[in-house]
C-alpha cells in the first residue's frame, strides 16, 4: 500500500510479527514518509507526541529497521541544518484489520450492511483506546472500551450511508496514546435523474416548462433541444427553466449527469 495521497512505497525491514517499515513518497513532494505498518500503513510523523521539542524541525523520511519490540529506527531530516540524522522510535502495540473497507453500491438515504474492523492489543501489557472518528458518508458504532487487555481485541463496526451520488470515500481513525491509525473507507452510490416537461405539448413559440432532480452531488449538463432555445451547457442538480422552441416539431430534452 501507500500512504494517503502517495504514489509508491518501499519496504526497508519487517520484524518476526510481520510489521514494516519504510519509506512512502509522490512525484513532486518536498520529501518522503516515513511509514510503519501493522495491519493500517501510517506515517511515522503522526506517532511523534505534539510536546516532543523535535517535532517542529523534524520530518521522518525512511525508516530502515524495527525489532520484534516494535523500536523503529528511522532516519529525517531536521530543518534547522537540513540534515539528516537517524533516530529511535516506538511504534504501537496496537494492530487494526483489515486496512481499508470497500462497500457495495448503496441508494442515497439508505445504510448498507456492516463491515468489522478489528483492534487487537498485540502488547504484554494494558494499553489505552483513545478517540474513535469516523469521516465521511460513513457510521460507526464500537464495541471497544478506553483500555485492552493484553492479547485481547475488540471491533468496530461500520457501515455505509451515502448522503449523494457517486464515489464516496472516508477514513476511520483509532487513536492509542499519542498513535492515530487510520482505516480508509470508500463506497459508491448510484446517481438516479428525472426530468419532465410541463405542458408536453404547446404551439410553436409558447414556452413549456422543464424541470429535473438528480441525485445530491451531481452536475448536469442539458442535452437535445435547438440551437437557440437556452437548454444548453452546465445544470445544477435539480430546477426548472423555460424552454421555448420557434419551429413547429417534436423536441427531445435530455440530462447527463455524473457525479
Amino acid at each position: 500500500g501507500t500512504l494517503n495521497g502517495h504514489t509508491s512505497s518501499t519496504g526497508y525491514a519487517i520484524n518476526a510479527n510481520g510489521q514494516v517499515v519504510g519509506s512512502s513518497e509522490t512525484p513532486g513532494a518536498s520529501a518522503p514518509r516515513a511509514f510503519f505498518y501493522n495491519g493500517v500503513m501510517s506515517d511515522l510523523n503522526s506517532f511523534i507526541p505534539s510536546n516532543d521539542p523535535l517535532k517542529p524541525f523534524v520530518t521522518l523520511t525512511d525508516a530502515r529497521g524495527i525489532n520484534d519490540d516494535r523500536l523503529i529506527a528511522v532516519n529525517g531530516v531536521d530543518s534547522r541544518t537540513m540534515e539528516t540524522h537517524a533516530y529511535l522510535l516506538q511504534g504501537p502495540w496496537i494492530d487494526v484489520t483489515p486496512a481499508s473497507l470497500v462497500f457495495e453500491s448503496e441508494q442515497i438515504g439508505a445504510v448498507s450492511a456492516s463491515q468489522s474492523v478489528t483492534v487487537t492489543n498485540a502488547g504484554s501489557s494494558s494499553v489505552s483506546i483513545g478517540s474513535i472518528d469516523i469521516v465521511g458518508d460513513f457510521t460507526q458504532t464500537s464495541g471497544c472500551s478506553t483500555s485492552l487487555a493484553p492479547g485481547a481485541n475488540c471491533n468496530i463496526m461500520i457501515a455505509f450511508a451515502p448522503t449523494a451520488g457517486g464515489d464516496r470515500d472516508g477514513t476511520l481513525t483509532i487513536r492509542s496514546g499519542a498513535y492515530p491509525l487510520v482505516v480508509q473507507l470508500t463506497g459508491v452510490a448510484p446517481i438516479t435523474v428525472s426530468i419532465s416537461a410541463n405542458p408536453t405539448s404547446v404551439d410553436a413559440g409558447t414556452a413549456t416548462t422543464l424541470q429535473w432532480n438528480a441525485s445530491p452531488g451531481a452536475t448536469c449538463t442539458a442535452t437535445g433541444g435547438a440551437n437557440g432555445d437556452g437548454w444548453v451547457g452546465s445544470l445544477p442538480a435539480s430546477g426548472s427553466q423555460l424552454v421555448t422552441e420557434t419551429s413547429a416539431g417534436t423536441y427531445q430534452y435530455g440530462l447527463t449527469c455524473e457525479a
